[in-house]
């Protein structure tokens, strides 16, 4: 902590001496660790705001008012609907722009879920048994200590597997599940309606940890909100704990269908909104993306590829004796794409719809690399995507084994990248929770999930894959899709 102290000092003296650009961000330090950086940076629930004595040079809120003072802001979509109810970053825009729009429908819905954050709970907890200040402040020790203890034993009373969403259903299964979900919603209310609200009290504390106090008290109030939301059951409601890799578990509730949402929200203001992307349409039709959003009766516009695909590209599907499904699939795969890899004059994309996937083809291509020296084998999360990326268009003959990262936003133009190889159909996982609540909503409703979320969901995002093949007009390529059903399924 102190090396990285004196290095944060160097680097401001270094900055004012010279008088060069320092934005304040992460990547001015790309070598601090995480945790040291984490006790340095602008937090919601410490900032002090206008209240702070380094407000005006603060490079958070300097950042803030050189965006709402923009002409043009170029932000994404995650951070568009973050800041949206926020801040008044937005509130002039008179045109917004969502490119690679087929995004919008899954932000939106993350954006409109009421999520309880384990981590962030107990952190605010911990922010309240800090200030020593607030009257009573004593006396919330052991309130607190019991929404710890709940906040763990529902940590440790999730099922025992890989999975990142946890379904309702998988959970409750346990007896303690639904019993302590409750206990946490009551004893989170409790608590948050003991804490101080006589503003005469409040206002007579020091500035800083007033302000700080709001900030905590609010941030308290979503959680508890969030928390009661969970327990309720609604048909066009889904709810999951998520779980990612750090270990931090979220109770999420999140609707089924953010059409009337999110024109609500947006569609009802002054404002011109333009929704643009390769694969919004499916067969050249938009109902699908459209009734995602209730942009029925919208200006639609498609503009054909300026590619010539028809000289430039060939697809290739071959006749496999297993179905996707199946065991031996992916050797099966790269059995019928490894002509085409030898003979390939750049490099080769191998995108996989599954990790499972893409771990058998690394690990089968692995095996033989040293007979063919020629190759470089490179596999997603062995580096950073764009180390790999970097590394595979350096070499003009390497082999990238990847998921969905890699299946949009990425762009290797040239001979760098001549084959790209597709395991099977995308079509989404049945194990998560919330693809599973979708197509039951939809079957509930008389419409078949398949044709009306399933297909449309897998066309649009087996174009993206495909799209990564030809990235000018004079790029050529292979695409291979090694699914059966492309050529036997209606």
């Amino acid at each position: 902590v102190d090396f990285w102290h004196q290095k944060l000092h160097q680097k401001i003296a270094q900055i004012l001496e010279e008088k060069t650009f320092f934005s304040g961000e992460y990547a001015d330090f790309p070598k601090m660790p995480l945790d040291f950086w984490k006790k340095i940076n602008v937090q919601a629930e410490t900032c002090l705001r206008e209240k702070c004595p380094h407000f005006e040079d603060c490079y958070f809120f300097k950042a803030r008012k050189k965006a709402e003072e923009s002409d043009v802001l170029v932000v994404n979509h995650h951070l568009f609907f973050s800041y949206l109810s926020k801040t008044s970053i937005f509130k002039n825009a008179e045109v917004i722009i969502f490119d690679e729009a087929h995004h919008v429908p899954d932000v939106a819905a993350q954006f409109f879920s009421y999520v309880v954050d384990f981590a962030k709970l107990i952190h605010l907890l911990s922010l309240l048994q800090s200030m020593h200040q607030l009257p009573q402040y004593k006396e919330w020790n052991k309130e607190i200590t019991k929404i710890t203890l709940i906040v763990e034993s529902l940590s440790q009373n999730l099922p025992q597997n890989n999975s990142n969403k946890l379904a309702w259903a998988e959970c409750a299964i346990h007896p303690k599940f639904e019993p302590l979900c409750q206990d946490l919603a009551q004893k989170t209310r409790q608590f948050v309606e003991k804490l101080p609200q006589n503003q005469d009290e409040l206002n007579a504390l020091p500035a800083p940890i007033k302000q700080q106090y709001d900030n905590v008290y609010s941030a308290l109030l979503e959680q508890t909100e969030a928390a009661q939301i969970f327990l309720e059951h609604k048909e066009n409601r889904v709810r999951f704990v998520s779980r990612v890799k750090n270990n931090s578990v979220s109770l999420v509730n999140m609707p089924l269908e953010i059409g009337n949402l999110f024109q609500k929200q947006f569609l009802n203001e002054e404002k011109a909104f333009v929704l643009t992307s390769a694969t919004l349409s499916v067969g050249g039709n938009f109902s699908h993306f459209c009734a995602l959003l209730n942009l029925q009766g919208q200006a639609q516009c498609s503009f054909a590829s300026p590619f010539a695909y028809e000289q430039n590209a060939r697809l290739y599907v071959p006749f496999l004796s297993s179905s996707p499904n199946e065991e031996g699939h992916s050797r099966e795969v790269l059995r019928a794409a490894w002509r085409l890899m030898l003979r390939s004059p750049g490099g080769i994309f191998i995108l996989s719809t599954t990790n499972k996937s893409c771990a058998e083809m690394h690990a089968i291509l692995e095996s033989v690399m040293e007979k063919y020296p020629q190759f470089l084998l490179l596999k997603q999360h062995k580096a950073a995507p764009s180390e790999l990326l970097k590394r595979f268009q350096e070499h003009g003959k390497a082999i990238l084994v990847a998921t969905r990262t890699f299946w949009e936003g990425v762009d290797v133009p040239g001979s760098a990248l001549s084959l790209v190889i597709i395991d099977k159909l995308p079509f989404a996982a049945l194990g998560d929770p919330v693809v599973r609540a979708k197509m039951d909503y939809l079957n509930n409703q008389a419409k078949s999930a398949f044709m009306n979320y399933q297909l449309p969901q897998a066309a649009m995002i087996l174009k993206q894959g495909a799209g990564r093949l030809i990235r000018s007009e004079s790029d050529y390529g292979i695409l291979m899709i090694g699914d059966n059903r492309f050529l036997s399924k209606n």
